[in-house]
C-alpha cells in the first residue's frame, strides 16, 4: 500500500486548489523569470534527494518531524540579511 506522503502527493494531483490569502505583492520580473527561479528552487530541493526527475522526487520524498528547536537552527542566522 502507499504510505502516507504517497497517498498526499497522489491526491494532490487531482484535488490541488489554491489556499490562503489574496494579495497584491510587488512586480518581480516577468512570469518567465518568477518560473525560472521556480524552476531552480525545485531543482534545488530534487538534488538533496538525488533525484533527477519528478517521479523520482515522489519515489524519494519523506515527510518528516522536527522539533520548534530543530526548526529555528535550519533558518539562517547569524548573518546580517541584506
Amino acid at each position: 500500500g502507499e504510505n502516507e506522503a504517497e497517498a498526499f502527493l497522489d491526491a494532490s494531483e487531482y484535488s490541488y486548489y489554491a489556499e490562503g490569502i489574496e494579495a497584491y505583492v510587488p512586480y518581480t520580473g516577468s512570469a518567465s523569470d518568477v518560473v525560472k527561479r521556480l524552476v531552480a528552487g525545485l531543482r534545488s530541493g530534487m538534488s538533496y534527494l538525488g533525484a533527477r526527475t519528478i517521479d523520482e522526487l515522489k519515489r524519494n520524498a519523506a515527510f518528516i518531524r522536527i522539533t520548534s528547536f530543530g526548526y529555528r537552527e535550519s533558518i539562517p542566522h547569524d548573518v546580517e540579511m541584506m
